[in-house]
């Protein structure tokens, strides 16, 4: 992955870039029937660098994600049966996956010892294959899902969570600046051992904006005295496009 040059996140960020574009088809809102799906048109997706197969319905794709829908312009015609995607994990899309047929997201998922932990855990991966297929409700699943007591299991995020949004390059999402901030208050609320810290420390400091990102967190933690968590609400780290309004209706949260 290219070295991330973003400063801070920004919550409430409009529509990715990309989704405004004029060569990106507009997504409809389409349920899905049981009697729709034996009838769709179905197409194969290669996933990640084993070039997975996953076989899915062309429609639900085009309905879910604006990326897919410009992807599929080939299909249409029948020239195209395949779409490789090589810039996002298997373990991503398949949480993915779960999301287009279903409309939920799961609590758990596969882990780096091939057990499976908390979602919260992997967020940052989770996100960027989300923010790649600019799947904006997605996206702000996974928020509400990461934000959920319930879900989190005494997770917090830390500093290798900030060095992994830096690896996943989503420094541009509401994502970033709720790993800022949360890592800035459980730091200082709660610090880590000195020899912690710096292993921690090593992570974060591949990426040189990143420890600039912490000292800014840090600095905005001591100098507005967050109301958070009692007064912060999920939707401030959603994303709202245009005119649109957050379903939450600001849902206070317990953090």
């Amino acid at each position: 992955m290219a070295q991330p040059t973003s400063g801070l996140g920004t919550p409430n960020a409009a529509t990715p870039t990309a989704a405004k574009d004029e060569n990106v088809i507009p997504v409809k809102r389409v349920p899905l029937t049981a009697s729709d799906a034996a009838q769709q048109e179905i197409v194969t997706i290669l996933v990640g660098s084993e070039s997975k197969p996953y076989r899915l319905h062309k429609d639900l794709l085009r309905d879910r994600s604006p990326y897919f829908a410009t992807r599929l312009k080939d299909c249409w015609d029948g020239t195209q049966e395949e779409i490789e995607l090589k810039d996002v994990s298997i373990r991503a899309f398949e949480v993915a996956i779960d999301w287009m047929y279903t409309g939920r997201v799961p609590d758990y998922v596969a882990n780096e010892s091939g057990g499976r932990g908390p979602l919260a855990a992997e967020l940052p991966e989770l996100y960027h294959a989300a923010d790649l297929l600019m799947m904006i409700e997605l996206q702000n699943q996974l928020i509400d899902t990461d934000l959920s007591a319930e879900n989190r299991e005494g997770l917090v995020w830390g500093l290798r969570s900030v060095a992994d949004a830096h690896a996943y390059e989503i420094l541009h999402t509401p994502l970033y600046q709720l790993i800022l901030r949360d890592c800035a208050k459980h730091l200082v609320n709660d610090p880590l051992s000195r020899d912690k810290f710096d292993a921690e420390m090593a992570a974060v400091r591949e990426y040189p904006q990143a420890v600039l990102d912490m000292f800014r967190a840090f600095n905005d933690y001591h100098n507005s005295n967050w109301p958070y968590p009692h007064e912060d609400y999920w939707c401030k780290f959603h994303i709202h496009p245009d005119g649109q309004e957050c379903h939450l209706q600001k849902q206070p949260h317990a953090r």
